[in-house]
């Protein structure tokens, strides 16, 4: 079979179970926490398309990451996005990002390195020094970046090591910046002004991933 064709009809059935799952795995979290919800009367009018969306995220990223990746890391680049996926569909929906699936992915982080004999030394450093960083901008913000995105970048810099996070970082940063800018000049701020800056970073994380690869 032609390579581009299998990965394309891998990244499919890849985008499928993301959209199963991940629809699942998101109504699951937002029952859990119903009255946590920064839009709790909006539910189900914000989770329209989210499983067109999962698929077509999950099926772009998983094709590039089968055609730049070998097997081996490729197992573990999927399991990433799978979590940087399902928790930019949160944020986006409710501008919430879980403990409940940061902390499993921090610890499958730990495994993924430590299985691809990645430098874990890095790593570590990288996910302190993002974790730092990002609380020292929550306390700043004021709100405007929360216990979650800390947490999340932290968990970015475990699995990604500091060259690859220190591009997601800004490149997030940067992103976000423009789009709170657009909001600003457009007057589209949303609730409270508050707008969801993870997605800026986990959608980074994964096509930087996707592209680059671990850096061994």
């Amino acid at each position: 079979m032609n390579p581009l064709i299998f990965a394309s009809v891998f990244a499919c059935l890849y985008g499928f179970l993301v959209s199963f799952a991940g629809n699942k795995i998101i109504d699951f979290l937002f029952m859990r926490r119903r009255y946590d919800l920064t839009f709790q009367d909006d539910m189900y009018i914000r989770g329209k398309n989210r499983k067109i969306f999962l698929f077509i995220l999950s099926s772009v990223i998983a094709f590039f990451m089968i055609v730049n990746l070998e097997p081996f890391a490729l197992a573990f680049a999927l399991i990433f996005a799978f979590g940087m996926i399902v928790s930019t569909r949160t944020d986006m929906e409710q501008h919430l990002i879980f403990d409940v699936l940061m902390l499993p992915y921090a610890v499958l982080g730990i495994v993924a390195v430590i299985s691809m004999r990645l430098p874990i030394e890095e790593h570590l450093i990288a996910a302190i020094a993002l974790f730092v960083i990002m609380l020292i901008f929550a306390v700043v913000s004021g709100g405007g970046i929360g216990g979650g995105d800390v947490k999340l970048l932290a968990v970015i810099g475990l699995w990604l090591g500091v060259d690859l996070s220190l591009l997601v970082f800004v490149t997030g940063a940067v992103l976000g910046g423009v789009y709170s800018l657009f909001l600003i000049v457009t007057k589209r701020a949303g609730k409270g002004g508050a707008f969801p800056y993870g997605p800026f970073y986990t959608i980074s994380a994964i096509v930087t991933l996707a592209l680059c690869g671990f850096q061994y």
